[in-house]
């Protein structure tokens, strides 16, 4: 009832006679077994009897192994020193598996308020344009609310440039935390520092009866200031658990240090101060009675019945003297003086229990919460210790071959080897109960991601039996005929951590394919824990590809692929919408939604690197000429010659005088110049695939007998090529492997990718770049800007537009015509190719006759956008002025993001790999965004790479640069190419 009453519900253990832990149980059913296995030689199951001696010791061993497999979870888990491994076992507490990079505005304001104490609150609103058409998309604007607190502390100890320092410290403090945990395709534009707008507040307020004077006093300011500027506080868990919180919603968002914070606390920010609004605060703080008069004083204005608007680039800031506060209490009709020190220690009070508190310590804590007691559940204990003496199991002094064998006793002899003819009969038993109990010790070893180190290297756990006494002199592997051994030696044997018998347990339990197999369902179980579904196509094509020649390593790279995955997991869930941060100019770490993509594509963790600097590194390791050695005859001709080479038939090209050379001539064949490596004409990118296909070559005697030929033929053609001519067929199959492992070397070395967030390729909005085209239901501009704008001047002029043609009805056409002037232009082409640009002045003066129409069209255009659905005819389209291009369409920079791959890897040149690749960035990138996939040449990857980086530098450098704006037009004119 006490779990149901929790809202937490158990399956109980049904605790059953018929159990393991049932020694009756036991001894019954192995009775039952051997009647029915051996009940026509044994008959006699009295007490007395041996065997039912035996089967009851079992018995009695194997309630410990039940008893010791009920152990709890924990118990069972628990290491020698005491504690579980959290990371081992891939136990994570909530704090790190739970939480998350910040994504929602909401998110990002907790992350600031958590870590900049100077901030009191903030706020973050997407750039948006009212007319919602596309432009640029995923930017945000921060207006920044400072903690006056900790500035009045040190206000009259600052000059007038450290409190401008102050000021730029905090801007600074919050963009560069905002912007290294800013999400893929969005960016932070614009911060803004508010500025307090100081204000008073005068009013005459009238008590009940009987009331502690300075105590409502107290409460009226405290409330006044709440409205104000509202607290923000932090909380426990357990805080957040009482008002009926759930777990993961307490959980949700990013990692904080100091505390948890409410959303109901992140309000919007004030900027109407009522005075009505005031004067109901007041009325509802406890004995007050009525307010009799409210004025709010902002400067020399007063705000009375009307509101104070508070600027843009400000916050209110309620300020009032404390020891003469402009509010004023009346009981009835007289007024009722305080005591300002008695009003200022309740209100001081008050204010602390309101001040924003860190919660200490709890950000540091990872304990995953569980715990248990070490019960070293592998300490096997042997039952022959429990026989009764008289079975002779007992002694475990180790026995000297030599006086054994000077032994004249028979009858002593045939005893001594039966009692170890029962010790071996036993130890099977025991073998096999003392390996349950070190699978059941080493299940905290089964479940992990750890691969190849020592203590994970199995699935099958053997344990020992060194507990059975005198087992020394049983083991073939300890006892050498002939040699005196000692009980020494028999210490020193169990210490041995690879000594023969261990390693006929492990031999014996697991070989490395059974282990590799198992410890793949384990990991796709932990996977599985995590609901990760890793798709083996990229592993698997990678190794057929440059892991031909070793299929036996394409499972253990499979583990080390999952493995390292499992080890990664936190980051890789946490971090998989984070885009790179720009702010940090040392490290240079890929972004976390690069690092996923990395690891799921089967990619190394290699950073961000020139890619095509690796393939250039790589490939000129390699021997490629414009002119095969063997066909650079300008006397001869080439000619096809058939060889026939293990049965088949191959059609060899061949310089025709290379031909007659190698023919014999005058009864003696031509010597044979060996070759030191081989020499390939110059290939296509396509060469990378089929030059490591072990297929595309042969290896044969030469036409002359002397030496063997190596020839290559790239798939769909005929003629195979003559690539070298070595001494014997072990040197070219040696240089061809060789030739082959390093081709493949230039297509591992190169794979990888960059991503491109057009977001951060955007113009200032400061500058005049912007523009718009309106297009008719045809899709013909209809009008376009008069001259390029700033961001905030186009958005002004598109709306001036459409309130002047909502109104065209009720306005004269020269008023029209007048306001448009100067905004935009209008198009009198009806011909798609060409436009005829004329300002509205000039359709007036010179196209009368038109002016009418064009005003009728454009009002017709505008009225029908609000109807149309996005992307289709009319609309209007935003532009950016190009300088080294075409003028740009503005929604280039709305939730776009470029992904440029090189196309020549001999995985990347796979269609279906292409496919896949490019549907698992589709599925795991951010559903809002739009990706676009370039797949390069090396020559034009060079050129992405040469502006790509020198772009990164300049953008770590500032935004703001000359340099980054040129960089960034460039690089937008190589990512549009054709």
């Amino acid at each position: 009832m006490e779990n149901e009453k929790s809202g937490e519900y158990q399956i109980e253990k049904q605790q059953l006679q018929d159990s393991a832990l049932s020694f009756d149980f036991l001894r019954a059913r192995g009775l039952e077994l051997v009647q029915a296995y051996a009940g026509h030689q044994w008959t006699d199951y009295n007490l007395h009897d041996p065997g039912v001696t035996i089967l009851e010791h079992l018995c009695f061993a194997l309630t410990d192994l039940a008893y010791r497999t009920g152990f709890s979870v924990e118990d069972i888990l628990t290491e020698a020193d005491g504690r579980i491994d959290p990371d081992k076992n891939l136990f994570y507490d909530k704090k790190r598996i739970l939480t998350g990079k910040p994504v929602l505005p909401v998110d990002f304001r907790k992350l600031v308020i958590d870590n900049v104490p100077e901030v009191h609150n903030i706020w973050i609103d997407a750039l948006e344009e009212a007319d919602q058409v596309d432009g640029v998309k995923g930017l945000y604007k921060v207006s920044i609310q400072p903690d006056t607190q900790l500035f009045e502390k040190n206000r009259n100890q600052w000059t007038a440039e450290q409190e401008q320092a102050y000021w730029d410290t905090i801007v600074k403090k919050v963009s560069v935390l905002l912007c290294s945990s800013r999400s893929l395709g969005e960016d932070f534009d614009s911060f803004t520092l508010l500025k307090p707008l100081p204000f008073e507040i005068e009013a005459e307020v009238v008590l009940e009866r009987h009331q502690l004077r300075e105590e409502v006093l107290a409460d009226i300011y405290d409330q006044l200031i709440k409205a104000i500027i509202p607290p923000i506080h932090f909380y426990t868990e357990q805080q957040l658990l009482d008002e009926g919180k759930r777990v993961e919603e307490i959980y949700t968002g990013p990692a904080l240090r100091h505390g948890f914070i409410k959303e109901t606390e992140l309000v919007d920010r004030v900027s109407v101060i009522d005075p009505s609004d005031l004067m109901q605060i007041i009325l509802g703080v406890t004995g007050v009675k009525y307010v009799k008069r409210l004025v709010v004083r902002a400067g020399d204005e007063l705000y009375e019945h009307k509101n104070l608007v508070v600027p843009e680039g400000f916050f209110p800031w309620f300020m009032f003297n404390h020891d003469e506060p402009a509010i004023t209490l009346f009981t009835e009709s007289y007024e009722s003086p305080i005591k300002t020190n008695i009003f200022k220690g309740l209100f001081h009070k008050k204010s602390d229990l309101a001040r924003r508190k860190f919660i200490e310590g709890i950000g540091k804590s990872n304990s995953i919460g569980i715990n248990g007691s070490y019960r070293n559940i592998g300490n096997y204990y042997s039952i022959q210790h429990l026989f009764p003496p008289l079975y002779r199991l007992n002694a475990s002094e180790i026995e000297n071959p030599q006086k054994r064998k000077s032994d004249d006793d028979a009858e002593a002899l045939a005893s001594a080897a039966k009692v170890k003819q029962l010790k071996a009969y036993l130890s099977l038993f025991e073998q096999l109960m003392a390996n349950y109990l070190a699978q059941l010790d080493n299940i905290k070893n089964l479940f992990t991601a750890e691969i190849n180190e020592a203590g994970f290297e199995h699935t099958y756990f053997p344990g020992h039996i060194y507990d059975v006494p005198g087992l020394g002199n049983i083991l073939s592997g300890f006892m050498q005929p002939d040699k005196y051994l000692i009980d020494a030696d028999w210490e020193a044997f169990m210490e041995k951590p690879d000594n023969a018998y261990l390693q006929f347990l492990k031999n014996a339990t697991e070989t490395r394919e059974t282990f590799e197999r198992r410890k793949k369902k384990v990991l796709d179980h932990l996977l599985s824990r995590f609901n990760i579904n890793l798709l083996k196509y990229p592993q698997q094509i990678y190794g057929q590809m440059y892991g031909a020649d070793q299929p036996e390593n394409e499972l253990e790279s499979e583990l080390q692929w999952k493995a390292r995955i499992l080890k990664q997991l936190v980051d890789i869930l946490g971090n998989r919408n984070q885009a790179f941060d720009y702010t940090d100019s040392i490290s240079k770490r890929r972004s976390g939604f690069e690092t996923m993509m990395e690891a799921l594509l089967y990619l190394p963790e290699q950073g961000s690197v020139k890619i095509s600097s690796a393939y250039e590194q790589n490939l000129s390791g390699i021997s490629m000429v414009r002119n095969n050695a063997y066909q650079s005859y300008p006397e001869g001709k080439t000619v096809v010659y058939e060889v026939y080479w293990e049965e088949e038939r191959l059609e060899m090209l061949i310089a025709e005088s290379r031909l007659e050379q190698l023919l014999e001539k005058n009864g003696e064949p031509s010597a044979t110049a060996f070759d030191h490596g081989l020499t390939i004409t110059r290939q296509g990118l396509s060469f990378l695939k089929a030059g490591i296909d072990r297929k595309n070559f042969r290896i044969g005697p030469e036409i002359n007998g002397q030496g063997y030929l190596v020839l290559y033929r790239p798939p769909r053609k005929r003629q195979w090529s003559r690539i070298g001519v070595f001494e014997t067929r072990e040197k070219a199959l040696d240089i061809l492997n060789e030739f082959i492992t390093n081709l493949k070397q230039v297509s591992v070395h190169s794979e990888g990718f960059h991503v491109v967030e057009h977001v951060l390729l955007r113009p200032l909005l400061t500058k005049p770049v912007f523009g718009f085209q309106v297009l008719d239901e045809k899709g013909l501009v209809l009008l376009q800007q008069d001259h390029w704008m700033t961001y905030e001047e186009r958005s002004q002029a598109l709306q001036q537009i459409q309130l002047l043609i909502s109104a065209s009805d009720q306005t004269d056409r020269a008023d029209i015509t007048a306001s448009l002037e100067g905004i935009c232009q209008i198009n009198l082409s009806q011909d798609p190719l060409f436009t005829w640009m004329v300002t509205p002045d000039t359709l007036v003066t010179a196209y009368r006759e038109q002016a009418d129409h064009f005003i009728r069209k454009i009002s017709h255009t505008f009225r029908s956008l609000n109807h149309m659905e996005q992307g289709r005819y009319p609309l209007i389209q935003k532009m950016i002025m190009g300088k080294t291009a075409a003028d740009l369409r503005e929604d280039f920079y709305a939730f776009r993001v470029s992904v440029v791959l090189p196309a020549w890897p001999a995985r990347f040149q796979d269609t279906s790999f292409r496919e896949f690749t490019e549907s698992l960035f589709a599925e795991h990138a951010p559903a809002h965004l739009k990706l676009r996939f370039l797949w390069l040449n090396p020559d034009r990857f060079r050129a992405f790479e040469t502006v790509y980086f020198d772009w990164i530098d300049a953008i770590r450098e500032g935004r703001d640069t000359q340099r980054c704006a040129e960089l960034s037009e460039q690089l937008t004119t190589v990512l549009l190419a054709k």
